[in-house]
């Protein structure tokens, strides 16, 4: 169990107290959530996009959602596409693949999240590797996105609104 550097050093430099919640080896958001026995509606997984201009967007949002990209792209008035994940470890040195912390600032690329992750008390969030997330609550979550896009950016999908009322 261990905690990315730089989400180390951002999450001291902003005073925020946080829970290291372990959780057995996974590979996914959903396997993240039921190994951890957290709700999908409080994980907050990172989506990193594109544009044409070489811009970074960061797209939080609940587990048991997807990026609705048209809906992004009407906001953000520029298209978009995901990064692929053999990239991603050039602005993640410290995270393994596919253990993005979904805090953008921490890593200077701009973020936008979903509304959805306002209505939870607790938010958890990758810890940089395949067996812990950080856990913090609602306020300070707030104080962390302070500044940042947010809006409905996402798609939830009804086969994941039943696998998170079933397993947990």
């Amino acid at each position: 169990m261990s905690l990315a550097t730089t989400l180390a050093q951002y999450l001291q430099q902003n005073h925020i107290n946080y829970q290291l919640h372990p959780h057995p080896q996974t590979q996914s958001a959903i396997q993240t959530a039921i190994a951890a026995r957290v709700p999908l509606a409080q994980l907050a997984k990172a989506v990193l996009l594109e544009s044409p201009q070489h811009t970074y967007l960061m797209a939080v949002l609940p587990a048991l959602a997807r990026v609705h990209i048209e809906l992004l792209e009407a906001l953000m008035e520029t298209p978009f596409h995901l990064v692929p994940e053999r990239r991603l470890q050039s602005y993640f040195h410290d995270c393994l693949p596919g253990a993005i912390p979904a805090l953008g600032a921490a890593y200077t690329i701009q973020l936008i999240y979903d509304d959805m992750l306002l209505q939870q008390p607790t938010i958890y969030i990758e810890a940089g590797d395949h067996e812990s997330l950080v856990c913090i609550t609602n306020d300070q979550f707030q104080q962390l996105m302070k500044g940042q896009m947010h809006d409905h950016i996402c798609q939830q999908s009804s086969s994941l609104v039943m696998i998170s009322h079933n397993f947990l």
